[in-house]
């Protein structure tokens, strides 16, 4: 079946289905059911169940069928109406393996990071549920007990910090700073606690970490030491430790609608260090934004000296970043009259790293950022098939230098566009020949696979010439350098910003060259020392 007609399409849509009926599907996962944290479990656990809508009736096993064929045979689709299709199919599959007794058949054992990873787009009344919500999950609970017990009379920033410290005391298992995610702007720099994850991210951002794909630095398990202040995690009274730490005292503050983000930091200092939220739970972003109403009553916590660390290397320096991505990155429709000349953002990285302004240490840099722009995955799997990916990026590349979006009447456009061609060509012979842009043709294949790595990520190289895909939050608060940095025990790479001797944690990493244990091995060479990471 074909997906799309000849040439490249101006709209995407179901094949041989009108565009009403796609928008009417989109409007239908939309409706609350579908975003609800509790409606998972309803579902997951059933053995049979009719989905109601407006007076009619449907077996959920053949929805969900259509769900699962949606996200098989047209990605594009799912892309460009945004369908929520592929975390719906994620986070209910969760469940299900579980209840019917699949999990043991798994390639890769789901754990409750996995379980909260697929459902944090998922909304509630009470932003307790982000975790309380999943608890009945059989992941939730481990051989000492449950990760968590509920308590929704305490701040939800006590529950997200007392699962981060019980999971770290229990696995030692780094994959949960991965979870981190403060968005486009980090809070500024006396905001402590930035490796405590909120479970509140984009629901299309990529966790590079949760994967367990990758082993950036396999090699250094037995080097691996996590501390909170000063304590190793393993040995952790849990209780004794919330106990100890003031976290439970707080204030209401009035201030006044006009307060700006000066005004914050002041309020913020005289509190010492403090978290700074909603109500609600908000984080200090939405205070940026302006107030509804005279007065924001504000919480103010006190976290005290609650640092972690770990050991490992420093990679490299970060001194140069791409502004973030999104799907309409690599949209055949990204020819918009007030970018940049250069066309295409592909073509204008194409450029730049064909002109030397990004610097290189890879033998082929083409190879290299058509694999970064991918974090190395295809189908998020790894790319085992090189040729097929080199094609799909080729294919991809020659699609846009020949989108009709770049033929325009405009003869100064056209003219630009033509420039910008002229100077990032690709090469005559490793372009196939024009053909028909059907669900085989490969250049869909990799704007799938791009739009998956880099949506809400900035691409950068490093000083010393490595690409790499991090979080938005890259050059944040400050105009502090960004370190590039492989945790021991860690399966990817972090970005940390120094602040004196301590740091903070920024975000996970791809950084392509150092997915497998190669900084470790550089590290065994005596061309990398460790060092004692204190994150605040």
């Amino acid at each position: 079946m074909e997906s799309f007609p000849e040439g490249i399409p101006n709209q995407f849509a179901f094949s041989g289905v009108p565009n009403p009926v796609a928008r009417s599907f989109r409007k239908l996962l939309d409706r609350a059911w579908f975003k609800r944290c509790w409606t998972l479990q309803e579902i997951g656990v059933a053995r049979s169940a009719i989905l109601l809508c407006d007076g009619d009736e449907l077996d959920w096993d053949v929805f969900f069928s259509v769900i699962c064929w949606i996200n098989k045979y047209h990605p594009l689709d799912v892309i460009h109406l945004d369908l929520p299709t592929q975390e719906l199919a994620t986070s209910v599959k969760l469940y299900t393996a579980f209840e019917k007794g699949k999990a043991s058949s798994l390639e890769i054992q789901p754990d409750f990071l996995d379980v909260l990873s697929a459902t944090r787009s998922r909304e509630c009344t009470d932003d307790h549920d982000r975790l309380y919500a999943f608890l009945g999950h059989p992941t939730a609970v481990t051989e000492e007990g449950p990760l968590i017990e509920p308590s929704y009379i305490r701040n939800t920033w006590i529950g997200v910090y007392e699962f981060t410290i019980t999971y770290l005391q229990r696995t030692q298992d780094l994959r949960i700073l991965s979870a981190i995610d403060h968005g486009e702007r980090l809070l500024p720099p006396l905001f402590p606690l930035s490796w405590v994850p909120w479970w509140d991210t984009s629901p299309y951002l990529c966790n590079f970490g949760l994967s367990s794909l990758y082993r950036a630095s396999k090699g250094s398990e037995e080097f691996q030491r996590i501390w909170l202040n000063g304590i190793p995690v393993e040995d952790l009274d849990i209780e004794e430790v919330l106990e100890d730490s003031p976290l439970f005292e707080w204030y209401d503050l009035n201030i006044p609608s006009s307060a700006s983000l000066e005004d914050l930091k002041i309020v913020q200092q005289q509190a010492h260090n403090s978290i700074v939220t909603y109500h609600c739970g908000k984080m200090m972003s939405n205070l940026l934004m302006p107030f509804d109403t005279a007065t924001a009553v504000l919480e103010m916590y006190w976290p005290g000296e609650a640092k972690l660390t770990v050991r490992g290397l420093i990679l490299d320096e970060i001194k140069l970043m791409c502004p973030v991505m999104d799907k309409e990155n690599f949209s055949m429709h990204s020819f918009s009259e007030d970018q940049d000349p250069n066309g295409h953002y592909l073509e204008r990285l194409c450029y730049e790293i064909r002109e030397k302004r990004f610097p290189s240490r890879y033998e082929d840099p083409m190879e290299a950022l058509s694999l970064t722009l991918v974090a190395g995955m295809h189908n998020s799997k790894l790319i085992r098939d090189f040729d097929g990916h080199k094609e799909a990026f080729n294919a991809y590349r020659y699609a846009v230098q020949n989108s009709p979006v770049r033929i325009r009447t405009d003869g100064e456009r056209r003219e630009a566009l033509d420039e910008a061609s002229d100077e990032a060509p690709v090469a005559a012979d490793s372009v196939p020949e024009a053909a028909p842009l059907n669900s085989s043709f490969p250049w869909q294949r990799f704007m799938v696979d791009a739009v998956q790595a880099c949506h809400g990520r900035k691409f950068f190289p490093t000083k010393s010439g490595y690409f790499g895909l991090g979080p938005a939050a890259i050059g944040g608060w400050g105009d502090r350098d960004m370190l590039c940095c492989v945790f021991f025990g860690a399966s990817v790479p972090f970005i940390l910003q120094k602040h004196e001797h301590i740091y903070r944690l920024v975000g996970e990493a791809y950084v392509h060259g150092f997915m497998n244990g190669e900084a470790i091995e550089m590290w065994k060479r005596g061309e990398l020392e460790e060092v004692d990471f204190q994150l605040f």
